[in-house]
């Protein structure tokens, strides 16, 4: 209904995002800024925004409060078309070790191959991957204690390991592997 006001009102919060980003970037004046103010359902805001200039790679940060807003990085990596790194408040940046969890699907193999590309281009980190496996219902009935079938799933983890390896590229980076 009021076009003009909303118009003013935008650019108003674009001159004082570009002020903030300005006082906190390093380089601010040899990067290029595409500030965007938005009205409406942040979620849909940013899916909308994030198809129109199709990103590699979409940072946000997260309250550890939980709060409606809080939930908003975790619903925004579920339906974006690219890759969300949510920044926890109070963390600093720095990328000296990165945690890949896998379940040895496609889709961890791809992870795994994002975070080695990461680490490569790193100074000094470390490449953690962890795959956690669970012990099947019904194991009292087996007549083997659960230590032994701990065992045996930690076997059939770490086949499926260097299975997993051998079907990927040769990676830029050493894995430390974790079976928990």
């Amino acid at each position: 209904a009021y076009p003009d006001l909303m118009l003013e009102s935008q650019r108003h919060g674009e001159q004082l995002l570009r002020e903030q980003v300005a006082g906190r970037l390093s380089g601010a004046e040899a990067t290029r800024l595409d500030l965007h103010v938005l009205v409406g359902v942040p979620l849909n805001e940013l899916l909308s925004l994030s198809l129109e200039l199709e990103p590699d790679l979409i940072i946000t940060g997260r309250s550890p409060k939980p709060t409606l807003e809080a939930n908003l990085p975790v619903s925004l990596a579920r339906k974006a078309p690219c890759p969300v790194l949510a920044v926890p408040a109070g963390s600093r940046a720095r990328l000296q070790q990165l945690l890949v969890p896998l379940d040895f699907s496609p889709h961890s193999a791809h992870a795994l191959n994002v975070a080695a590309d990461f680490a490569a281009r790193s100074s000094s980190p470390r490449l953690q991957c962890l795959h956690a496996y669970a012990l099947p219902p019904g194991i009292q009935f087996t007549g083997k204690t659960e230590q032994e079938i701990a065992e045996m799933m930690r076997s059939y983890a770490v086949a499926d390991y260097a299975r997993f390896l051998d079907d990927g590229e040769r990676l830029p980076v050493s894995l430390d592997m974790k079976y928990v």
